[in-house]
């Protein structure tokens, strides 16, 4: 008999409350007063690194404190630490400005900030998990989890626009905890019922091994699941048009996303960088990518999209451990789950039909249906993603036209985005277009960007499952017009047709950190 997902939600890390956000709102500051000084430096930091020099004096006189001190047991503790020395570190040695980039952080961040990334296992690195899983709180803590309720507790920026562009992925991630649960249920149903095939290794194709079709009642599950991850793509999909309503492009892309850089993957900082205390040897890491939801990773895992390129793989290592250990226990759930589904399929006939008219081809399976509307509705979100990475990146990468209102204050834009917006002034004048331009070449997390994505969004299409008659479920022209798609088809035409052409421009981005799968 088969044994699927062996541990328990808890176990994993997980919440049927909230999916992988901690299943109570994060600690907004540390208990300990020894930790006082962390917390300190890092509740104002938007107005310390005004003053890069001083800001940069104050963490390298700063002693190096014990993390040990926050107990085995107390995880909320270690996570607001991982959290306040991320934003130290990066804070360190992105803001400088004219002040210039750092190659070597001084021991009082590094030692505590390994040490602490180790015990929860994750690289000490700013991640998803630090600024989305847990950097939020309720604004109104009887109130819903709506991204109007919700709040960050540490900024590089200080901005609602900056709040708004993490708090996305935020509620992206609290919409999956009804399908977490599901997951759970239909492990357990497999691990019963007596038509699941064996678990891994898989057989070397879908056709080579022939499984016993799913029971009426075993059906009725697989199609009440298929509808959860269904109704949860719509979800995302409406969350992440969102994007445009609260978060600035500019203050994004000139403000913002050089803190989420990585060390070792840009021209700024091409040879890692040095934790002072720890090693003498430069480390290198990935910065903050939409690849690091596990989210978004499992609905691939569950639908059995397989992608070429390793970033997606390697992003696992960028995951609190306990989720990527349940993604990948996850993957013979996956695996079974779509056995069941071509299992269901009407057998074709083996010989050709005697009879003059031919004979109509058997429905397609129910299941089958449902799977490929799921696939289409997937590939739907990675549209939609594209398109926040066109506006938000590749497009202010080609556009820097000066504004005629130098004091104007950053604006957001709405969720039909003003494409030909003028840079600010304040961008020009604050030498944040330069600061910007400097990092470029390789984005936070160091894929080139568009390609990547499309790349993607074709092997998420060539998952769909033969049998079903006629185009996908959800056509382009379904998608563009859908409610809550939150953005335009225009946008996700023009980059393709550029990526088509072979538009270079994409090359060498990241996408930003929203539940997004590149």
């Amino acid at each position: 008999m088969a044994t699927f997902l062996p541990l328990s939600l808890r176990d994993y890390g997980l919440s049927a409350e909230s999916g992988f956000l901690p299943s109570e709102p994060p600690v907004g500051r540390l208990a300990d007063p020894y930790f006082e000084k962390w917390e300190e430096l890092a509740t104002d930091v938007p107005s310390r690194v005004k003053d890069m020099a001083l800001f940069r004096e104050q963490i390298e006189g700063m002693c190096v404190l014990d993390s040990s001190r926050i107990g085995a047991g107390d995880e909320c503790s270690l996570r607001r630490a991982y959290v306040v020395l991320s934003v130290l570190g990066h804070a360190y040695v992105w803001g400088g400005g004219d002040e210039g980039v750092r190659d070597v952080l001084p021991k009082s961040i590094a030692v505590p900030w390994c040490a602490v990334s180790d015990r929860l296992g994750v690289p000490p690195v700013v991640t998803h998990a630090s600024m989305d899983l847990w950097n939020w709180a309720l604004i109104d803590a009887d109130g819903p989890m709506d991204i109007e309720n919700l709040k960050c507790h540490t900024h590089f920026t200080g901005s609602r626009s900056e709040e708004w562009f993490h708090l996305i992925p935020t509620v992206i991630e609290h919409a999956g905890a009804p399908l977490i649960h599901q997951t759970l249920d239909l492990a357990h149903t497999l691990n019963k019922a007596p038509e699941t095939p064996t678990p891994t290794p898989p057989p070397p194709s879908p056709t080579a091994t022939h499984h016993l079709p799913p029971s009426p009642a075993l059906t009725d599950e697989l199609l009440q699941y298929l509808g959860c991850l269904a109704s949860t793509l719509r979800s995302v999909t409406s969350l992440i048009g969102r994007m445009y309503e609260g978060c600035c492009r500019f203050e994004f892309y000139f403000k913002q996303r050089p803190f989420l850089a990585g060390f070792g993957s840009s021209e700024a900082l091409p040879d890692g960088l040095v934790y002072e205390g720890v090693s003498n040897e430069a480390r290198t890491y990935k910065g903050a990518s939409a690849g690091q939801s596990s989210l978004i990773q499992m609905l691939d895992v569950m639908l059995g999209v397989n992608h070429d390129d390793p970033f997606l793989s390697e992003m696992r290592d960028y995951m609190p451990a306990r989720h990527a250990r349940f993604l990948e226990d996850l993957q013979p759930v996956g695996e079974a789950m779509r056995a069941l589904i071509r299992a269901s399929e009407p057998p074709a006939p083996l010989l050709p039909s005697p009879s003059p008219s031919p004979c109509p081809s058997p429905s397609p399976s129910p299941l089958v249906d449902a799977f490929n509307e799921c696939i289409d509705l997937l590939a739907a979100f990675r549209s939609a993603h594209m398109g926040l990475v066109y506006t938000y990146i590749i497009q202010l990468k080609r556009h820097h036209a000066a504004p005629p209102t130098p004091t104007a204050a950053p604006t957001t834009t709405t969720s039909t985005p003003n494409t030909e917006e003028a840079t600010p002034e304040w961008v020009v004048q604050g030498g944040h277009q330069e600061r910007s331009e400097s990092l470029t070449d390789v984005g936070t997390g160091g894929t080139d960007l568009l390609p990547f994505l499309k790349q993607c969004k074709q092997e998420t299409v060539e998952a769909r499952m033969e049998g079903a008659d006629g185009p996908p479920l959800l056509t382009a022209e379904d998608r563009s017009t859908s409610k809550g798609s939150g953005m335009t088809l225009l946008i996700v035409e023009e980059q393709d047709d550029e990526l088509d052409r072979g538009d270079g421009d994409g090359e060498g981005e990241d996408t930003p950190t929203c539940g997004g799968s590149g």
